[in-house]
């Protein structure tokens, strides 16, 4: 594995991350925040918490690429590229295939 390939996880791992949050952001999140304040989130802690939940896998997501860019840098196992990559690439046709579904819908 070679640095270049490290770090087009990495840029695969944060591009995956800002998608994630921007898509859930525009079709999930703006949308139920928007509605009257009843149900679920009618408590502003409880529309905080699923922010939070909502943003954390794409936070995850970039942590992994810098971990996988360092890793590399630093001679360290090639496997972590392979399965981020793998990872990163089911996520990204995961978040495309939700939103076809969404807007579909």
């Amino acid at each position: 594995m070679t640095i270049a390939f490290a770090a087009g996880v990495a840029v695969l791992g944060i591009a995956g991350a800002i998608g994630h949050s921007l898509i859930s952001q525009r079709r999930f999140l703006r949308p139920r925040c928007a509605e009257p304040r009843t149900g679920l989130f009618a408590a502003r802690s409880a529309r905080a918490i699923t922010r939070g939940i909502f943003h954390m896998p794409s936070m995850v997501w970039v942590v992994l690429g810098f971990a996988v860019l360092v890793a590399r840098v630093e001679g360290g196992n090639p496997l972590l590229s392979i399965v981020a990559a793998i990872i990163f690439t089911a996520s990204v046709i995961s978040l495309r295939s939700s939103d076809r579904i969404s807007v579909a819908s």
